[in-house]
């Protein structure tokens, strides 16, 4: 049923009708209502109801600003500042279609970039900050090893031992007179289920002096720390002072006076002792097991510290050529710790030249060039941890220096690398001490060795060093390599080599006595020769096995040469005699002169030292012994004689060496030459090189004055050449070193040709300034006497040693 409508009605929905249509037309165009409705609303208070709810999307406010009721919601100054174009509905949150624009705040680039660096400083030194406020960091002995992670380590990098004593890792902390250490090993330190005992000593320098306490390697050692254990676990610890007054070289110095706490593991052991006044120790690491192998830090350390580690080779040529530069010694300088800087170096002067220059380089390029033994770096050589510094060092001697000798030794303790421990450690790849431009004639003990191709040397055979029990056994510092003795102007010298550490001794003796061969020979009871090795040679004068001191059961010692050293050093130089036969007693004669290198060994005291009748042929036997009683004999008996120099002047009367060339490739040669009156028959001689057969004669025979030349050879670097005839007996020998300028080796001067030169070669004449043999009247007896001798004591050697008597 439909209702009629009033007119008031119909007008009121037209109206409503009129109205959306504005509205919708005026969203369609530029606002809601683009003006205002006159019918209802008065001009005066508003202008349109909204002059356009959008334009593009922005509103100039719901009322466009008169001056009406409320200067409009929004784009007037109402208390809310508007609610579109400030914060409001439609420009803030855009109840609009289209996209909001924010207005663009100004910015100020300074400030931020202040704020951005004020930040950033904040960043860098709050850790630093922090850590100073942390406390210091501290070392518990409580056998967890994980608190020296803040300490760090130092490292040995390369095998040195057997693995139950080869040192891996060490360090060093010191608070409050308290020191604290810890070592750590490549395998067990203390097996488990074995009674053999493995030991590790720290010694420490405590007063930074080198010259008190113990002698360890360039430190002087004034606290030692001992721990020994076996069965897993560490048995005996003890912390020793050096005795004030003590030997330097006498282990016995040290006396317990410290209580040690100590804590070990598998692998690794910690300890700490407390010293009152101790503040800086220098700390030197050591490990020994039970059948006497050693092992020793590579860095000398102290707590803080970088440590410092120098290699050192001597590579000097036997013979150096005067106004030449030529290199002398090779360096490798290495730090752990940090890294740090090499002010200088200096160095001892070997020898009796002067006046001589050193350039150091590094590469091809020069560092520094000094008129003496110390070198100062104009710029600091700098040392990374990690990286080494590889360095040559090359001496130029004077024209005027030759025929003396010239050497260096660097010496770690003067150093210039600020308050850093230094370990040097030195190894002999050609020569310490060298002559300069010629030999001298005869043998001088001065260290310089090149001087005993003018005398007799023999080979020994290896690895035969026999123990006290009996047994076996390796010890390269023992094992005699050559042996030679040569007599001239009534002074006897003498010669020794070993494969490797003449005089080496030991730091840490196991037994605490004096090691003396076996059979009668004197013990001495001489502290400061407590780990010393032992060498010498025992004097049979009257060929009596029967009478005076027994050696190897083929001679009877009437004189003892005795020489006992340690680390290097030559602790006693001695002759002895004995006195009142079977049961006797050994007397002092004086000091003999004794000179090392790392391998050999010189010995000379003048002949009046001891009885020997011009007539007379003594025997001469060598040894050398360890301080654990290792024992190593010379395979054969040297003869000693008084013979007078005229009758060498006269005859020499042999086939000998006479010249060699050797540059180490296949044009080497060696010239043979007969000294003597009459032929002389080769056939079935052999010519050797250490032990390397280079030829052997057949049907050759020698006029009188004949040389001989055997070419195509290739010879090594520091070889022995050995001539042997038919018989076995070594007729004559030289020891051949490294060639310079293609000159050879050849005898010169007069009969018997003892001085050697490096001359222009002359192969198959006679040498420049050599004297050619005169016509001989007769053999002379003596020298006859000697020959027989030697190979009759020879002889009987063999019979003994193979048991037959």
């Amino acid at each position: 049923m439909r209702y009629p409508r009033s007119e008031k009605h119909r007008q009121s929905m037209r109206h409503t009708a009129s109205s959306e249509h504005s509205m919708l037309s005026g969203l369609r165009s530029r606002g809601r209502v683009n003006g205002s409705n006159g019918e209802e609303q008065n001009q005066a208070q508003r202008q349109g109801f909204v002059n356009g709810l959008s334009s593009r999307g922005r509103v100039n406010g719901l009322s466009n600003g008169g001056r009406g009721l409320y200067n409009g919601l929004v784009n007037g100054l109402d208390r809310k500042n508007g609610w579109v174009n400030g914060n409001g509905f439609i420009n803030g949150f855009r109840m609009t279609n289209n996209k909001r624009i924010l207005p663009l705040a100004r910015r100020n680039f300074s400030l931020r970039v202040a704020f951005i660096l004020i930040i950033s400083a904040i960043i860098i030194v709050a850790p630093f900050y922090l850590i100073s406020l942390m406390p210091e960091y501290t070392i518990k002995i409580d056998g967890h090893f994980f608190d020296w992670e803040r300490a760090g380590y130092f490292s040995d990098e390369f095998v040195s031992a057997s693995p139950e004593i080869d040192i891996a890792q060490y360090s060093i902390v010191v608070r409050q007179s308290t020191i604290y250490c810890y070592l750590s090993t490549m395998g067990q330190m203390f097996t488990t289920g074995s009674e053999r005992a493995n030991a590790f000593y720290v010694f420490f320098d405590t007063d930074g002096n080198g010259r008190t306490g113990y002698f360890v390697e360039g430190i002087g050692a004034d606290l030692m720390v001992e721990i020994i254990g076996w069965n897993g676990t560490v048995q005996i610890e003890r912390a020793c002072g050096f005795a004030t007054g003590a030997d330097p070289h006498d282990f016995n110095g040290f006396v317990n006076r410290f209580p040690v706490n100590v804590m070990g593991s598998e692998k690794q052991v910690e300890f700490s002792v407390t010293v009152p006044g101790v503040e800086s120790p220098v700390a030197r690491f050591l490990s020994k097991n039970w059948f006497g192998e050693e092992d020793m830090s590579r860095f000398a350390i102290k707590h803080a510290s970088p440590a410092l580690s120098v290699s050192v080779d001597l590579v000097m040529p036997g013979i150096l050529s005067p106004g030449t530069r030529e290199t002398v010694m090779e360096l490798s300088l290495v730090s752990q710790g940090s890294g740090l800087q090499v002010a200088g170096l200096c160095f001892e002067e070997l020898g009796n030249a002067s006046g001589f220059n050193l350039y150091l380089f590094e590469g091809s390029e020069l560092l520094a060039v000094s008129d003496g033994p110390n070198i100062s770096l104009g710029e600091p050589l700098q040392i990374q941890q990690g990286y080494g510094r590889s360095l040559s060092l090359q001496a130029e001697l004077p024209l005027e220096a030759a025929g003396d000798s010239f050497g260096l030794e660097l010496k770690g303790c003067e150093l210039e690398v600020g308050d850093c421990p230094v370990a040097i450690h030195e190894v002999q790849t050609m020569e310490k001490v060298a002559y300069i431009g010629e030999l001298p004639y005869g043998i001088v003990i001065d260290g310089a060795f090149g001087d005993w191709k003018n005398g007799f040397v023999m080979i020994d055979g290896d690895n035969d060093v026999q123990y006290e029990n009996g047994s076996a056994g390796v010890n390269e510092s023992i094992d005699i390599l050559e042996y030679g003795i040569h007599l001239d102007d009534e002074r006897v010298s003498m010669y020794l080599s070993v494969d490797d550490k003449m005089c080496n001794g030991t730091l840490i003796p196991k037994n605490i006595r004096l090691p003396v061969p076996g059979s009668g020979l004197p013990h001495f009871d001489s502290p400061e020769l407590l780990g010393a090795d032992v060498a010498g040679a025992l004097i049979d004068i009257d060929m009596n096995k029967s009478t005076g001191v027994g050696y190897a059961d083929v001679l009877g010692g009437d004189y003892l040469v005795l020489i006992a050293g340690k680390k290097g050093v030559v602790l006693q130089s001695e002759l002895f005699g004995w006195m009142g036969g079977q049961n006797g007693s050994w007397e002092s004669h004086g000091s003999v002169d004794a000179a090392v290198d790392h391998r050999r060994m010189e010995i000379g005291f003048n002949l009046s030292s001891i009885v020997l009748a011009n007539d007379t042929v003594a025997a001469v036997g060598f040894f050398m012994t360890d301080w654990n009683g290792g024992t190593d004999y010379s395979d054969s008996i040297l003869p000693l004689a008084r013979l007078k120099g005229e009758w060498y002047q006269k005859a020499f009367g042999g086939v000998i060496i006479n010249e060699v060339y050797s540059d180490r490739r296949s044009t080497d040669w060696i010239e043979l030459y007969n000294t003597g009156s009459s032929l002389v028959s080769i056939d079935g001689w052999i010519l050797y090189e250490d032990r390397i057969v280079l030829t052997i004669f057949e049907g050759t025979v020698l006029e009188p004055g004949e040389f001989i030349v055997i070419y195509g050879l290739d010879l090594s670097h520091k070889s022995n050449i050995i001539l042997v005839d038919d018989q076995g007996t070594v007729v004559d020998s030289v020891r051949v070193m490294e060639n310079t300028n293609s000159r050879s080796y050849s005898r010169t001067g007069e009969p018997p040709y003892a001085k050697w030169k490096q001359l222009l070669p002359t192969p198959g004449e006679i040498n420049i300034g050599q004297t050619e043999i005169p016509e001989f009247s007769q053999v002379i007896l003596p020298i006859l006497l000697v020959i027989l001798t030697a190979t009759v004591l020879r002889m009987r050697y063999r019979r003994v040693v193979n048991g037959h008597g």
